[in-house]
C-alpha cells in the first residue's frame, strides 16, 4: 500500500489493521523517506565506491604523454585535458542519473514475511503516532526501517524507468548506501519497542513485552483494589503520573516500610489523618500528629491524646483495668491477654521459664486485682506495688511475716481461688508460700522478671495519673464515627513504654472486633501504628489481618525496615506482610530490594526473546526509585507512585491549633 507513511495520525490505526489482515498487501515506502535525512558527504562516498571513483587527472597521463609525442607540450595539454573532463562529464552525468532513480525507487515487502514480533510493532508504533506522541518523520522512518529489513525486500520502479541503464548501479548504490547508514533490524526493532513502551497505550506497549508491567491508567480504571476518585473511606497511597489521588478504599489492613527519613510521615500518614473522616488510633511516636492534625480531626469527630509520659499531665486518661471484666470467668481470660501483653513470648528464649513463671504471677496478682479493688486500687500501679512484696521469712509463723503484706496477698489468693473455683489462684500462692523459707531467691528473680515489665507505670507521678481512670472507651470509636485516639509519646520512648502501648492497642482491638459485623457502608476503623516492629510479636496484629476485614477495623503498619519485622515475627514475617493488601516501599534497602523484586515479576522481550525483572534490586535502591512510592497490592500490576507532601498540600489544616487537653488532677 503505497502512501503509508502519508498517513494522517487518525487514520493511521485502521489503515494497519486493516493491512495486516490482508495476506497478500504489501509494505510499499519510497527510499526517499531514508535518503532524505542521510549526511550527502557521506552518501556520496558510498556511490562513488559503487559505480567507481571519480576521474583523476593522473589517469590521463598516458593519453598526454602519447600528445606530447606528437604535437608537443600544446598537444599533451590539450589531449589531456579533453580526456579528463569528458570523464568527469560522463561520471557526472552517471550520478544525477542515478541520484533522480534513487528518489524514485520504492521499497517493497510482503506482509505476509512479516515476523510476529513485527506484526505485533507496527499497530504499537501507529498507536503512538495516532496518539500524536511520535513525529511523522518518527513515523516514516520507521516503517521505510521495517519495509528495508536489511535489505531483504524488493525494490520496484516506475514503469518508465524499466529500462533505464543506470538502473542496476542505482539499485547497487542504494543496498551499499542503507547497508552503511542503516542501524541492524534488530537493534532498529529493540529501539521503537522501547519508545513505544514509554510513548504507546499501555495496552499496545504490553504486547511487545508480555508480562510484568507498571499499572497503567487503563488498569487503574479496571481496578478492584484502587481508585482515582477520593471516596469516604478511601486512604491516600501515592499520586498516580497524571497527578492524579491513588486510593485504597477496601477494609483490609496495609504496611509500608521505609527507612528514616524517606517520608512515611510526610506522604501517607499526616494526608491521611487531614482527610480521612472514619474514627483512628494513632500510635504518634514522636508526639509531633497530636500537634500537626488534631486540629482538623476535631472537625470529624472526639480526639484523645493519651501521652502518659508528658510530665506537665497534658493528657486524658486510659485504665486498662477498666477494660477488664469483674465476672471472674471472663476476668481471667482478660488478664491472660493483659499478661502476655506485658512479658511476650519469645521463642528464641533457651530458657523461658522466667518469663514463663513471672507471666503467671502477673496473672495471678491481676485477677485478684480486677476481682477484689476498689475502683481506685484496679490499677497498673496496684499490680506493680504487688510485685514488690518481701519474699524472705525466716519464721513463715512469726509475726514478722503474719502481719506482712506477703501473708496478706497470699491469704487473700485462697479466698479467691475458693470463691471462682480457679485452682490456678490457689497453686500459685502455695507456690509463693513455699518459696518463702526454702527458694526465696528463686521466687525474687521470677517477681523480678515480671517487675521489670511493670516498674515503668508506678514509678512517677504523672504516668501514675494518666493510668488511674478512662476517659473514652474503646467502643467510642464505633460508636461515634471520627473519633481519634492519639497515644503520643517522645522519641526514645517507644521501647520502655511498649508494653502499656501493646496492652492499649490489644484490648482496642479486642474491643473493636467481639461480636461485630461491619455494616455496608460504615467507615473502618484504622489503626496507624508506627514503628511497629518496636512494639514486638503482637498477637492481635494476626487477629486483626485475619478478621478486621469482617468487623470494620483495619491496620497500617510502618516499619522502617524489612530486616526488623523478620528479627520479630521470623519465619512468619514474610506471611505477616503479604498479608496485607497494600505493600508500600520507600528508598527500599537490600532486604526489601530483593523482596520486592520478585513480587513485581517479569518482562519478556518479543525481540531478544529472553525474559527479565521489571526491575533489579539494584535498581529498585538506585536513584530511579529514590522518590518513589512502590506498592504492591493482591490481583494487581505493582503501581510506582509519586509521594504527596503534606506540608506542601495540607499546610492550611497542618497549622490548626489542636483542642485543649485539661491538665489531670494530681494523685500523690
Amino acid at each position: 500500500m503505497l502512501g503509508l507513511e502519508n498517513l494522517a495520525p487518525a487514520s493511521a490505526i485502521a489503515t494497519v489493521d486493516n493491512l495486516l489482515r490482508n495476506p497478500a498487501a504489501q509494505l510499499e515506502v519510497p527510499a526517499a523517506v531514508l535518503l532524505a535525512p542521510l549526511d550527502r558527504r557521506q552518501a556520496t562516498e558510498v556511490i562513488n565506491r559503487t559505480i567507481g571513483e571519480p576521474p583523476r587527472r593522473i589517469t590521463h597521463l598516458l593519453p598526454a604523454i602519447a600528445g606530447l609525442l606528437t604535437g608537443g607540450p600544446a598537444g599533451a595539454v590539450v589531449t589531456g585535458s579533453i580526456s579528463y573532463n569528458a570523464e568527469v562529464i560522463r561520471h557526472n552525468s552517471r550520478i544525477k542519473a542515478i541520484s533522480s532513480i534513487l528518489q524514485e525507487i520504492v521499497i517493497v515487502r510482503p506482509m505476509v514475511g512479516l515476523t510476529d514480533p513485527e506484526k505485533a510493532l507496527l499497530p504499537a508504533v501507529a498507536c503512538a503516532y495516532a496518539a500524536g506522541s511520535l513525529s511523522h518523520q518518527t513515523w516514516e522512518q520507521f516503517l521505510a526501517r521495517l519495509a528495508w529489513n536489511e535489505g531483504n525486500c524488493l525494490l520496484a520502479k516506475p514503469p518508465h524507468l524499466a529500462a533505464h541503464k543506470h538502473v542496476p548501479l542505482a539499485e547497487d548504490s542504494l543496498r551499499a548506501l542503507f547497508k552503511a547508514t542503516q542501524p541492524p533490524h534488530a537493534t532498529m526493532l529493540e529501539e521503537a519497542a522501547k519508545l513505544v513502551a514509554t510513548q504507546a497505550p499501555p495496552a499496545v506497549s504490553t504486547k511487545l513485552n508480555p508480562g510484568a508491567r507498571w499499572m497503567s491508567a487503563e488498569d487503574r480504571a479496571a481496578s478492584r483494589v484502587y481508585t482515582n476518585n477520593p471516596r469516604a473511606n478511601g486512604l491516600l497511597i501515592g499520586m498516580a503520573e497524571d497527578g492524579r489521588p491513588m486510593m485504597f478504599a477496601g477494609n483490609e489492613s496495609l504496611i509500608t516500610i521505609g527507612g528514616p527519613g524517606t517520608g512515611k510521615t510526610q506522604a501517607q500518614v499526616i494526608p491521611n489523618l487531614l482527610n480521612y473522616p472514619g474514627s483512628a488510633f494513632v500510635l504518634d511516636v514522636k508526639d509531633e500528629l497530636w500537634n500537626l492534625t488534631a486540629g482538623r480531626r476535631s472537625n470529624f469527630g472526639p480526639v484523645y491524646r493519651f501521652a502518659p509520659t508528658d510530665p506537665t499531665g497534658s493528657t486524658h486518661a486510659y485504665n486498662p483495668f477498666d477494660l477488664i471484666s469483674r465476672d471472674p470467668d471472663q476476668a481471667a481470660l482478660d488478664c491472660q491477654s493483659l499478661a502476655h501483653q506485658l512479658i511476650l513470648e519469645r521463642p528464641d528464649l533457651k530458657d523461658p521459664y522466667w518469663e514463663d513463671r513471672g507471666r503467671d504471677f502477673l496473672w495471678t496478682f491481676a485477677l485478684a486485682i480486677a476481682l477484689t479493688a476498689g475502683p481506685t486500687e484496679r490499677t497498673l500501679e496496684r499490680l506493680a506495688a504487688y510485685l514488690s512484696m518481701p519474699l524472705a521469712f525466716d519464721d513463715l509463723s512469726g509475726p514478722a511475716y503474719r502481719h506482712s503484706e506477703t501473708a496478706r496477698a497470699i491469704a487473700l489468693l485462697r479466698s479467691l481461688a475458693a470463691k471462682t473455683g480457679i485452682a490456678d489462684i490457689a497453686n500459685n500462692a502455695t507456690a509463693m508460700e513455699t518459696a518463702l523459707t526454702t527458694e526465696s531467691n528463686r521466687m525474687e528473680s521470677v517477681f523480678d522478671t515480671a517487675r521489670r515489665h511493670v516498674a515503668v507505670f508506678s514509678r512517677a507521678a504523672h504516668v501514675r495519673r494518666a493510668l488511674s481512670r478512662s476517659d473514652w472507651h474503646p467502643l467510642d470509636l464505633r460508636k461515634r464515627p471520627g473519633t481519634t485516639v492519639y497515644f503520643c509519646l517522645k522519641p526514645g520512648e517507644l521501647r520502655a513504654f511498649a508494653p502499656l502501648v501493646r496492652i492499649v492497642f490489644q484490648q482496642h482491638a479486642a474491643a473493636l472486633t467481639k461480636d461485630f459485623a461491619a455494616k455496608p457502608g460504615a467507615l473502618p476503623v484504622t489503626f496507624f501504628l508506627d514503628e511497629m516492629p518496636q512494639l514486638g510479636n503482637l498477637a492481635a496484629i494476626n487477629d486483626i489481618l485475619d478478621v478486621g476485614r469482617g468487623a470494620g477495623l483495619r491496620l497500617w503498619l510502618f516499619a522502617q525496615y524489612l530486616g526488623q519485622i523478620r528479627d520479630i515475627y521470623g519465619a512468619r514475617a514474610n506471611g505477616l506482610i503479604n498479608a496485607c493488601q497494600i505493600r508500600s516501599f520507600l528508598q527500599p534497602d537490600h532486604d526489601a530490594a530483593e523482596f520486592i523484586a520478585p513480587a513485581l515479576g517479569k518482562t519478556r522481550s518479543l525481540f531478544k526473546g529472553e525474559d527479565r525483572p521489571l526491575a533489579e534490586p539494584y535498581d529498585l535502591m538506585g536513584r530511579a526509585y529514590a522518590d518513589k512510592i512502590i506498592a504492591l497490592a493482591r490481583g494487581e500490576r505493582p503501581v510506582l507512585l509519586d509521594k504527596l507532601v503534606a506540608h506542601r498540600h495540607y499546610g492550611h489544616w497542618m497549622r490548626l491549633k489542636p483542642p485543649a487537653v485539661r491538665k489531670l488532677a494530681h494523685v500523690p
